[in-house]
């Protein structure tokens, strides 16, 4: 009976702990994060920093459940960054506690969710499901078309293209599809071009294949030692040019790179 009486007691002691670990664990009103699976999950999203979450409590059946607690700590952190995905870069559980590791991200197609809606306060919702219930924001997605160019063989300008497609990815203003992917629907549906587009038909015409917003489309010249790159975004659904930028550069086609990227920020703004 002692014995019993001592085991009671321990389950009793074990529980008490655990309510006053859920007491502890930050819990904010309203928020929705996204778990994401992989990298390809948060492409176009802005970087906002690791967070961390720690339990120091655990036993041989409470692992689980401290780990849960670890990233629930983490993702508190993260929605106070203003993020609305984690991506879980490292979490471990043992008998002694748990810890959880990921980076937060900022996603345009997913706004965080406040105190309007307190039934949802610390719910985490898979990409898959999440994307089905939530539509992108006009300017969201993207294409970028390789940069046609009179003065450069097609694997310098692509280069140049992918440079620049880099920096609008790295920026985080709009979501852009993979060059394989453009690629591969153009093929499946039968577009004859060179790989390149720099006209207004032609970018309403590639942009609606593609089931995008917006398309950037460019040119790349030179004239004497002085090289000229030119990037335009046009609105598939109305063929307007909604923006126009214009670059000059003296010297190598090196330095045709810092433009493709001063350019992209400018185009981010």
């Amino acid at each position: 009976m002692i014995q019993y009486a001592r085991k009671l007691r321990s389950l009793v002691l074990l529980a008490l702990s655990f309510s006053s670990l859920l007491g502890c664990a930050s819990s904010i009103p309203g928020h929705i994060l996204i778990e994401a699976a992989d990298e390809t999950d948060v492409q176009g999203c802005t970087k906002l920093g690791i967070v961390t979450g720690n339990t120091y409590w655990g036993g041989f059946t409470g692992q689980k459940l401290s780990l849960e607690l670890a990233k629930k700590r983490a993702m508190d952190k993260a929605w106070a960054k203003g993020a609305t995905r984690v991506l879980w870069l490292k979490t471990s559980s043992g008998f002694f506690g748990a810890a959880a590791t990921g980076k937060a991200y900022a996603c345009a197609e997913n706004p965080n969710i406040h105190a309007e809606n307190p039934d949802n306060s610390g719910k985490v919702i898979p990409l898959s499901k999440s994307l089905e219930t939530r539509k992108q924001t006009s300017l969201s997605y993207a294409a970028v078309m390789r940069f046609e160019s009179a003065s450069l063989d097609s694997g310098a300008s692509m280069v140049i293209t992918d440079i620049f497609t880099n920096q609008i990815l790295a920026d985080g203003k709009y979501r852009v599809m993979e060059r394989s992917q453009v690629n591969k629907i153009l093929k499946e549906q039968g577009f004859q071009a060179s790989g390149a587009c720099n006209s207004t038909d032609c970018a309403v015409e590639i942009g609606k294949l593609l089931s995008i917003d917006k398309l950037f489309i460019g040119s790349i010249g030179k004239l004497g030692q002085t090289w000229f790159i030119n990037i335009r975004v046009v609105d598939v659904r109305t063929g307007e040019i909604l923006s126009n930028l214009s670059n000059k550069v003296t010297g190598k086609v090196d330095n045709l790179s810092s433009a493709a990227i001063q350019m992209a920020d400018e185009f981010s703004r």
